[in-house]
């Protein structure tokens, strides 16, 4: 075959070097590259030698880029052998790229002037399909692969590219070809995008990069990220766009030396929209976050199937889990809840379901997590140890009670819930508390807290919580506020007094409860007469007489000359006194927080670590220079301009991330990865070991 250049078919064979190789190859003695200053790197030349003793099936003496005319004789003789038995799966990923190099020249080039060629298309894609179905791991392969398929078919006509499968993984410095194409399409011909295509258009944009939710549990992320995006947007968004796409193909040869223009037609480039992406991206975080509890627990257990695993998803994600443990805590827990919202259950039934570090005792953090599960699964349980009450695992019975979303936290429901916890004290004290008790603490509260009706519901789980566990609610709280200096004591009172007083109607019942108060903080209990004038009066109003706890009946105090709020039928509000009493509310809610906090502080071997660093393909890089790396490593060089486009797109200083990644570069392999100025050249063989092969 001297002096001959030729393409076998992939119909037809031929011999090299006493091997019977199948067709879709170059195979001669001379074909030049299309940079015009080299060798083909697909081209088989037969004089060289083939037949080493010791065939390089690893790949141990290949470059990264390679040439079948510079590789050694070793690697010519593990690739022929490959060739000749039918190009089988597992073998070294460079001889499999050496292949495909011959495949996007007689599809990109040849076939676009050659009528022969242009009929070989179908059969050529079908070989690239295939060697993806068995290299499609490797994610430098699959990149190069899956865009070129996508190139090809735009180039060539072959397929419906609306058909094509959206890619999820970034192949580099650009958007996939798939993507562009795709988008430009629906964009042009004004039609929604669809939840898949918007889910690829986030993950595979070049200056987004998500957080280790969408990395660790990216099929969770996945699907919540589709349901999300239909809830928001239907059936899809609409983008406007007016710039026409100039679409190009970067081919994995360095035999191209650059980019291959391909025919767009009339799509749009979406490529530098900033609007639908800023979307999309804030949705993405707002999904990292729902994920965030799951993912910390996948990172530090590898569980993802246990009830404590499933519980912490979104509901709709953990209703579609096969949890036979979750499914029963949920009956169950469903089950106990009664006509007013409430149900009150043994603790047991919720602590043992949760896996515990002491076996028998759930920790206040295993508590908490506890507690934020069951609430993403819709219920809310008292005691809460998120809201200064007790830990769950030492208690002898819960209430539940259900509750339309993520309940708040916040210094008004956090005041409230300790102002009905003292108030309960008070109620206890003679050991005879009652759900007429408990209607009248919460009632009192909800009048003068701006509390929505999931914060009035939860006041009604503790209330008859506190009346359940009476020996609990006032087990060792005298002692508890003996601890607190008078300052703070008082103004729990004066707190209480302000509650009692914001109606203007103050029953004699009350005021002996207000009396038991005042001896249970260690305040002069005489004071209470005076101190509730003091609290429902005001400079224009004279003191009211407040009658004997005896008489039976109730005593009024004046109203000020203010407008009125009227808050149910028959009582009305000052709203001056309810400001005063909202005002105040953050400050008492710290004081009794430190009252009332349950006394089983994790300890040094139960804390856990939250912050999480962002998952890195590369060790020892972080994330936006890990993929600073894999763009790097597609070209042999890189002209100082684009490089400083490349990392701008990376919010990342030129300088300073050539220094960090040859930094690195220097610990793994002794030398540098980057090299030059302008243009900087990549070391084949760094990039290698940095990257572990392609």
């Amino acid at each position: 075959m001297a002096g001959q250049r030729v393409w076998i078919p992939p119909d037809r064979h031929v011999e090299v070097q006493g091997r019977r190789l199948p067709g879709g190859l170059y195979v001669g003695e001379s074909l030049t590259s299309l940079t015009g200053w080299s060798a083909e790197p697909a081209l088989i030349a037969p004089n060289l030698p083939a037949r080493d003793r010791r065939p390089d099936h690893l790949g141990t003496t290949m470059g990264y880029w390679p040439s079948y005319s510079e590789i050694s004789a070793p690697a010519r003789t593990a690739y022929l052998d490959w060739l000749a038995s039918g190009r089988p799966g597992g073998a070294y990923i460079g001889y499999v790229f050496l292949f495909f190099y011959g495949i996007e020249r007689r599809v990109l080039v040849d076939a676009v002037h050659l009528p022969e060629a242009r009929s070989e298309v179908p059969a050529l894609l079908g070989e690239v399909e295939r060697l993806l179905a068995l290299f499609g791991d490797n994610r430098s392969f699959s990149g190069y692969a899956r865009n070129f398929l996508s190139a090809a078919r735009l180039l060539h006509g072959q397929g419906d590219s609306a058909a094509v499968e959206p890619p999820m993984e970034p192949t580099g410095w650009d958007f996939p070809v798939e993507l562009k194409m795709t988008l430009g399409r629906l964009v042009a011909a004004n039609q929604p995008i669809p939840a898949d295509w918007a889910l690829s258009w986030l993950r595979c944009h070049p200056a987004v990069f998500l957080r280790t939710p969408a990395q660790r549990c990216a099929d969770e992320f996945n699907t919540l990220f589709v349901i999300r995006y239909q809830d928001r947007f239907g059936e899809g968004m609409r983008v406007r766009g007016q710039r026409k796409l100039r679409l190009s193909y970067h081919a994995a040869s360095a035999g191209f030396g650059g980019e291959v223009t391909l025919n767009a037609a009339d799509l749009v480039d979406v490529t530098g929209l900033e609007k639908p992406i800023s979307d999309l991206r804030a949705l993405g975080e707002a999904v990292c976050a729902e994920l965030d509890a799951f993912s910390r627990w996948v990172g530090r257990r590898d569980d993802r199937t246990s009830l404590a695993a499933t519980a912490l998803l979104p509901r709709e994600l953990s209703s579609s889990t096969d949890s036979a443990e979750l499914r029963q805590l949920i009956s169950a827990l469903t089950d106990a809840i009664g006509p007013d919202g409430l149900g009150v259950v043994p603790a047991r039934v919720l602590t043992t379901a949760w896996p515990q570090r002491t076996p028998g005792k759930l920790s206040k953090s295993e508590a908490t997590q506890l507690l934020t599960a069951l609430e993403r699964q819709g219920f809310g349980i008292e005691p809460d140890v998120r809201l200064g009450g007790s830990n769950l695992g030492a208690q002898e019975h819960a209430v539940v009670f259900r509750v339309p979303g993520p309940l708040t936290h916040g210094p008004q429901l956090q005041s409230a819930a300790a102002m009905l916890r003292l108030a309960a004290v008070v109620a206890l004290a003679d050991g005879q508390g009652s759900s007429d008790e408990e209607l009248a603490m919460v009632s009192r509260l909800e009048r003068v807290l701006p509390l929505d009706e999931a914060e009035r519901l939860r006041l009604r789980a503790l209330a008859r919580w506190l009346l359940t566990e009476q020996e609990t609610a006032i087990s060792g709280l005298k002692q508890q506020f003996a601890e607190v200096d008078e300052a703070r004591r008082t103004s729990i009172a004066r707190f209480l007094l302000t509650i009692v007083a914001a109606d203007g109607t103050v029953a004699p019942k009350e005021v002996s409860a207000l009396i038991r108060v005042y001896r249970l903080l260690g305040l002069d209990q005489a004071q209470v007469h005076s101190d509730l004038h003091a609290a429902g009066s005001d400079s224009e109003a004279p003191l009211p007489t407040v009658l004997p706890a005896e008489s039976g009946s109730n005593f009024t105090i004046p109203q000020p000359p203010t407008e009125a709020l009227v808050v149910s039928a028959g009582v009305v509000l000052d709203p001056e006194k309810v400001k005063r009493v909202a005002a105040s509310t953050a400050e008492v809610a710290a004081i009794l927080h430190e009252v009332f906090a349950a006394d089983d502080e994790p300890g040094p071997d139960e804390r856990e670590e939250d912050v999480e660093d962002e998952m890195s393909p590369i060790p020892g890089l972080d994330a936006v220079h890990a993929r600073l790396v894999e763009y790097l490593v597609t070209r042999p060089m890189w002209p100082r301009g684009e490089f400083e486009e490349l990392t701008g797109r990376l919010q990342l200083m030129p300088n300073g991330a050539i220094e960090v990644v040859n930094t690195l570069a220097y610990e793994r392999s002794g030398g540098p990865l980057l090299f030059g100025d302008d243009p900087l050249e990549v070391d084949a063989e760094v990039a290698e070991e940095l990257t572990h092969g392609r």
